[in-house]
C-alpha cells in the first residue's frame, strides 16, 4: 500500500491550471470560471461550419437512442466520420484559446451538444474521470454558439461541488446523484449560467452540472472540449461489475473508434493499463449538502494529496486515501 501524506493547514498548492491569476483563484474557489472565448465572427463561422456537418441524427434525435437522450452529442452519434470531423472543426477554433488560457493542457475530446426545441434536459452529474490519477484535474470547456439562459437550456452548475466526493462514473455505473435530482434542482444550490454566444465556462470535471430543456423554438448549439494535463495519460474507466474498474488508454482516436456499447462491453484491442477498486458509495441529499458546506476542508485534503510527488508506476496504481478502506 502506498503511503499518503495527511492534509494540513499548510497543504502545498495545486499547480496552476489557468494563466490568468484572478481566473485561477475563482476556479479554485468555485470549480468553474466563465471567460470570453470566441469573437462574434468566430461564433458565426463555427456555427455555419457545424450546420454543414451530417451526423446520422441530423442534430435532432427523434428515436430513443442508447442513452435515451433527447439532445445531440457528437460522441453518441453513430457516424464515426462525423465524430472525427466534429473534433477537427472544434479543435481548429479552440486550439489557440486553450493555449492562451490554460497552462500545459491538451485537447482529447470535442463534441457538439445540440438541444432541439422543447427537449434536451441533462441530469445533474459529474463527468467521467479521464486520467490515471483520480485526484488529477481534467477540464471541460463548454461554449454556446448562441446566447443562452435557463429558457433555452444553458449549463447549470453547483458552485464548489468539485473535489468533495470521489466518484468514478461510467456509462453503466449508477450516479450517486440519481435519487436526488428533483431535490437538488429545487434546493437553491444550482446556478444556471446565462451567457452570450462565444462566452464559455471552464470547469473541473468533478463539478456537478447539468441543464434543463430548451424551451425556445430554435435549436441550441454549444461545444464541449475535454482537456487533460500534457503530462497525464488519458484513460477510460470501464466498470467490470466485480468491484473493479479497468483503465483503458483513451487518447483522441479512442473516442472515434468506440461507441457507448463498446465502452460497456470492452474490446480486445484496447490497451489496458490496470484496474482500480470500485469504492463508489451512495449518499443522500443531506450528506451532499454537508459536504458542500465543508467543501474548503475536503478540497484542502485533495490539494495535499494531489501535490504529493509520485512515480509513473505509482500514478497508475494510486487511489486517493478517501477511496481506500
Amino acid at each position: 500500500m502506498i503511503e499518503h501524506c495527511e492534509a494540513s493547514k499548510s497543504a502545498p498548492a495545486r499547480r496552476a491550471l489557468l494563466r490568468d491569476p484572478a481566473a485561477q483563484a475563482e476556479f479554485v474557489r468555485n470549480g468553474f470560471v466563465t471567460m470570453p472565448m470566441l469573437t462574434p465572427a468566430e461564433v458565426t463561422a463555427l456555427a455555419t461550419a457545424a450546420a454543414a456537418l451530417r451526423p446520422n441524427d441530423a442534430f435532432d434525435p427523434r428515436e430513443p437512442n442508447f442513452r435515451l437522450a433527447s439532445y445531440h452529442c457528437s460522441f453518441l452519434d453513430g457516424n464515426r466520420d462525423y465524430r472525427r470531423s466534429a473534433f477537427v472543426l472544434v479543435r481548429r477554433f479552440f486550439a489557440a484559446y486553450v493555449e492562451r488560457a490554460l497552462i500545459e493542457f491538451r485537447i482529447v475530446q470535442c463534441n457538439f451538444y445540440v438541444k432541439p426545441p422543447g427537449r434536451g434536459a441533462f441530469d445533474l452529474h459529474q463527468n467521467w474521470p479521464i486520467t490515471t490519477d483520480l485526484d488529477e484535474t481534467s477540464l471541460s470547456i463548454w461554449c454556446p454558439l448562441t446566447d443562452v439562459s435557463a429558457h433555452n437550456g444553458a449549463i447549470a452548475v453547483v458552485p464548489g461541488s468539485h473535489k468533495i466526493l470521489p466518484h468514478v462514473q461510467s456509462p453503466d455505473t449508477p450516479s450517486y446523484l440519481r435519487e436526488m435530482q428533483a431535490e437538488l434542482w429545487a434546493s437553491g444550490l444550482v446556478e444556471t449560467l446565462s451567457l452570450q454566444a462565444g462566452t464559455g465556462v471552464i470547469f473541473d470535471d468533478g463539478l456537478i452540472h447539468g441543464s434543463s430543456d430548451n424551451r425556445s423554438d430554435t435549436p441550441r448549439f454549444a461545444v464541449q472540449l475535454i482537456c487533460v494535463p500534457t503530462e497525464s495519460t488519458p484513460v477510460y474507466y470501464r466498470d467490470l461489475h466485480d468491484g473493479r474498474f479497468e483503465m483503458a488508454r483513451a487518447d483522441v482516436d479512442f473516442w472515434f473508434e468506440n461507441d457507448v456499447r463498446d465502452l460497456i462491453k470492452g474490446k480486445p484491442d484496447w490497451e489496458i493499463l490496470g484496474t482500480v477498486e470500485n469504492r463508489n458509495r451512495p449518499i443522500g441529499f443531506e450528506e451532499l449538502r454537508d459536504m458542500l458546506a465543508r467543501g474548503d476542508e475536503l478540497r484542502q485534503t485533495s490539494i495535499a494529496l494531489e501535490s504529493r510527488p509520485r512515480t509513473g508506476a505509482q500514478r497508475t496504481a494510486w487511489l486517493p486515501r478517501w477511496l481506500q478502506a
